[in-house]
């Protein structure tokens, strides 16, 4: 069965990455939250999209210059932009716990600081933190930076990782075959895909090469009912409900 994974949390029904969100996708029944995550200053690491609050919160704030207490000082604004009671971008650890309690699988997308500079030690600490968590916890960490994926595999191979792939790296290697070559060079086995990029024939090659699939972001009820049923391991999706609704409609 295809997972039905909230994208940021389901980004179109709540504040993106936000305890709304996790907590609303959680009570869907979705089979998984997909949340981003950076690095503070003081080594902490926190859910959110952006490098900087200043899309979501009254903060013009960097996260990776910024101290802990500063991030959890800034609340994110509610749907009708004001700063009520969505609280905080959360810390991933308290995510995952949360998560896991529920038997939601994290999806895990490790992002850059500005200018794409990756965050030094956050893949120890991300590594340091899943193994700390408890037994028979779903993870999926995934990421455009598969320099970042490799230094995870080097900590710990037991993780799940799934390689970015987006239309710039189409763009720069010239199709959406050797961008899969590639991937598998690198020793990945699980692709997350931009769903724009795939037909079925490049799907059907991708799961012939032995590579477990994943897309993103699939809102539009014909996208996901066309990849619903096709062996994807999971669908990434801003409207879980819709998704959810659609899987149980085909199911029945």
């Amino acid at each position: 069965m295809t997972q039905i994974i909230a994208h940021r949390g389901g980004a179109a029904l709540w504040p993106e990455n936000s305890w709304t969100a996790i907590r609303g996708a959680c009570e869907l029944g979705v089979d998984g939250v997909e949340v981003d995550i950076h690095q503070t200053r003081d080594g902490w690491l926190v859910v959110h999209h952006d490098p900087s609050l200043e899309r979501m919160t009254d903060r013009p704030l960097v996260i990776g210059d910024s101290d802990i207490a500063a991030i959890l000082d800034a609340p994110i604004r509610s749907a009708e932009g004001d700063t009520g009671d969505v609280g905080a971008s959360p810390l991933l650890g308290n995510v995952t716990g949360y998560l896991a309690a529920q038997g939601v699988l994290a999806s895990i997308e490790i992002k850059w600081r500005p200018g794409y500079v990756p965050y030094d030690g956050l893949e120890d600490r991300l590594c340091q933190l899943l193994r700390g968590g408890p037994d028979g916890a779903e993870r999926l960490v995934h990421s455009f930076d598969w320099h970042a994926l490799k230094r995870v595999r080097a900590v710990d191979s037991t993780i799940r990782l799934a390689a970015n792939i987006a239309f710039e790296q189409v763009s720069k290697h010239g199709s959406l075959t050797k961008v899969i070559e590639k991937a598998s060079s690198f020793g990945f086995n699980h692709v997350n895909i931009d769903h724009r990029l795939v037909d079925d024939d490049a799907f059907d090659r991708t799961v012939d090469a032995g590579l477990t699939v994943s897309m993103w972001t699939v809102n539009k009820d014909e996208d996901i009912e066309r990849w619903l049923g096709r062996g994807l391991f999971g669908i990434a999706t801003d409207r879980p409900d819709r998704a959810l609704r659609l899987r149980s409609e085909l199911e029945s």
